[in-house]
């Protein structure tokens, strides 16, 4: 296995056995067992991996500290650019003039109906 920097992985290992067996009223059913290392049976099995961020310098040379992460008001940066040039406005108004067109339709059917 790979181990990157930073990361510790759990060495526990379990071991997973699965019996088949035929119940004449539910078909097959699965038994599953789960064993540690030791070979003891256990409910569940858990691993605990960890991740340690390196500490970095904010200064070459400097003091290492962990970086601070900070945002700006909306106000002092401009709008991301997200490649979604779609013009929401034309779409609320054609789904209002929709809207409309129907409740006209229904209410000239509608009087349609009561006259004949």
């Amino acid at each position: 296995m790979d181990e990157k920097e930073g990361y510790e992985y759990d060495k526990r290992t379990y071991t997973v056995v699965v019996s088949i067996r035929n119940q004449e009223e539910k078909g097959f059913v699965a038994d599953l067992i789960l064993k540690n290392e030791a070979g003891e049976k256990v409910e569940t099995g858990i691993f605990e991996n960890t991740y340690t961020r390196k500490k970095v310098s904010a200064v070459p040379g400097g003091n290492t500290t962990s970086p601070s992460y900070t945002t700006a008001s909306s106000q002092s940066r401009p709008m991301v650019k997200t490649g979604d040039e779609t013009k929401l406005a034309l779409f609320i108004g054609l789904l209002t003039g929709s809207f409309l067109v129907v409740i006209i339709l229904a209410g000239v059917k509608r009087k349609k109906k009561g006259n004949a």
